[in-house]
């Protein structure tokens, strides 16, 4: 006899008896229920897959049992294991190649990136759970092992031979949370630096040097283009304008509203003489503390988007951007510059030039 496919949602509280074949889902936690009894009472459901508040949407779940007692690899067969016994602390996880129903999922388990999440969820009870983020991915013939970075966790540990939930979000479908910071800098607070050189210091309190940035002219709402903004530290920034007339409006973000996309590029650190691509190259951090270091931009007409580049060490050798061919940066051949945390963005005309932002 086919089962009628029914589905109901509301709080985890007020989760309903299921019969046979129904759906509930709990928006507060974010768990989807099925019933498992055609003679229905308050405990005849089972979780089976946890949908991580703002997701969207693409995720994979299975089965495995718990093996908490022993902290070392491997991990015997359909079992997961940590490499702390406090759990949400640990730095590794061993997932063993076949889940639960003894089905082999290491196609899948390669799939997985740095960047991309593990949720890990008492099958039997959704309130106790853990949360990390995949900081590396090493295939181990009969098993994984995922280097984590906790991210959330409640309801404590794990015991032993529990069955328990893992589902993996992909990076490319994991929401990102941006933080912003504005302040308007008035002409009476400016300091001289050097020559007509002026500058101000923002204290932001977010906490990054990895800022998104806009300047206006409060005169016109226009953008306002500064002489350099330079981090002191991760709480502060210091802006430089030419002269000390100016109110400007200063903008400061962590990130972009949104869901990071799969064509999207993260921030990549660079610390050798590298040709930029279209592909990983977007958002770049330079090491400079072994020498100068030379960033060759691809050409104007075949890049894709803009380079937005930070010097990271605090040393006093160069980041120097060339050009490819017989492209023009800003009118020039090269730009380059030596000061820590200042960055520059380079934007392509579709042409044979290069504008610096």
């Amino acid at each position: 006899m086919a089962l009628s496919i029914q589905h109901k949602r509301g709080t985890f509280a007020n989760k309903p008896a299921l019969l046979e074949g129904e759906f509930y889902f709990a928006d507060d936690t974010g768990d989807l229920y099925i019933g498992s009894s055609a003679a229905a009472t308050g405990e005849d459901c089972v979780p089976i897959v946890n949908i991580p508040s703002g997701s969207s949407g693409a995720f994979a779940s299975s089965t495995w049992k718990s093996e908490p007692n022993n902290q070392t690899a491997p991990p015997s067969t359909n079992k997961v294991k940590w490499n702390n016994t406090t759990q949400n602390t640990a730095t590794e996880l061993y997932v063993h190649d076949t889940d639960s129903s003894n089905t082999d999922v290491s196609v899948f388990l390669n799939l997985l990136a740095v960047g991309d999440r593990i949720r890990i969820q008492l099958q039997e009870d959704s309130t106790i759970f853990q949360m990390f983020e995949i900081t590396s991915v090493s295939d181990d013939t009969t098993y994984f092992t995922f280097g984590i970075n906790n991210l959330t966790s409640a309801g404590g540990n794990i015991a032993n031979n529990k069955d328990i939930l893992l589902t993996f979000i992909t990076a490319a479908n994991i929401p990102l949370t941006t933080t912003t910071y504005s302040e308007t800098l008035t002409s009476g607070n400016w300091v001289l630096d050097t020559g007509t050189i002026y500058y101000q210091d923002v204290v932001h309190n977010l906490g990054t040097l990895d800022l998104i940035k806009a300047f206006r002219d409060t005169a016109d709402d226009a953008d306002f283009i500064v002489h350099s903004s330079v981090a002191t530290d991760s709480n502060t920034l210091r802006v430089k304008i030419e002269g000390n007339t100016d109110n400007v409006r200063v903008v400061l973000s962590t990130g972009m509203a949104g869901t990071i996309q799969a064509n999207e590029v993260p921030f990549t650190s660079l610390s050798t003489n590298t040709t930029l691509n279209t592909t990983t190259h977007r958002y770049i951090k330079v090491d400079t503390s072994s020498g100068d270091i030379t960033l060759t931009l691809p050409l104007s007409v075949d890049a894709l988007w803009s380079y937005d580049i930070w010097k990271s060490s605090s040393d006093i050798n160069k980041v120097i951007v060339q050009r490819a061919g017989s492209d023009t940066i800003s009118g020039d051949t090269d730009a380059f510059w030596n000061d820590q945390y200042a960055n520059n963005e380079f934007f392509p005309d579709g042409g044979t030039e290069w504008l610096i932002k």
